[in-house]
């Protein structure tokens, strides 16, 4: 796919996922998926976390209430503005992942990104892995999740296959994962270990379980 096009596609979900946050105003609503990594977490207290796709604040929110200190990114300025209207103290930094992160070489011991790189053309998913791994410390974490081949009640298998795996859905494009996919985007990072399990959350859009791959990524020396 040539790159004009593949902008097209990385750019397309924005109006949508502007009207979705809008739309999702309030207090966010988490699961508690990051209770697995308490131990990694616990090591970096004293470190900024960067929540990397935030939307409206959910992982931010398990994170600021567990006292650890949070830069929340997307680039839905609506998203942001819940953030900072429903999480007190938070920071937050309008990103768009489609170009160069804005930090600095070895910014962060841990980025978070939840449910929120899996909307971009293969190229650019392979420049997002490279620049979270710029970013990263070495020795540093990616925890995330993407959706998986098998999240069917989620739009996996439907629309218009634009690239393998890679979906038009009309108001947006999103990525699903098998586990090809995952070793070789997120291994761009480093060492991956990953599972594939599910997810619900006390809110209508996620009343039924979506199907993901959850990943650790860990920068490794070159």
């Amino acid at each position: 796919m040539a790159k004009a096009a593949e902008e097209k596609w990385n750019t397309k979900g924005l109006p949508m996922w502007e009207s979705w946050s809008g739309a999702r105003r309030g207090v966010p609503v988490y699961d508690t998926w990051l209770d697995g990594y308490k131990e990694a977490l616990e090591r970096h207290r004293d470190s900024v976390i960067l929540d990397l796709g935030c939307g409206t604040g959910a992982n931010t929110l398990y994170l600021v209430e567990r006292g650890f200190q949070v830069l929340s990114a997307d680039y839905s300025r609506e998203a942001l503005a819940n953030v900072r209207r429903y999480i007190p103290g938070s920071r937050t930094e309008y990103v768009d992942m489609n170009r160069t992160l804005p930090f600095s070489d070895e910014s962060f011991h841990i980025i978070v990104a939840d449910i929120s790189l899996h909307y971009f053309a293969e190229s650019a998913t392979i420049s997002l892995m490279g620049e979270i791994r710029r970013v990263l410390k070495t020795g540093g974490l990616l925890l995330a999740r993407v959706s998986s081949m098998n999240d069917t009640y989620y739009g996996a298998g439907s629309g218009r296959e634009i690239q393998t795996h890679f979906y038009d859905h009309g108001s947006y494009a999103q990525r699903y994962f098998d586990e090809g996919d995952v070793e070789r985007f997120f291994g761009i990072i480093g060492r991956c270990t990953y599972m594939e399990t599910s997810m619900t959350r006390k809110e209508a859009y996620y009343s039924h379980p979506k199907m993901l791959y959850q990943v650790k990524a860990e920068k490794t020396q070159n």
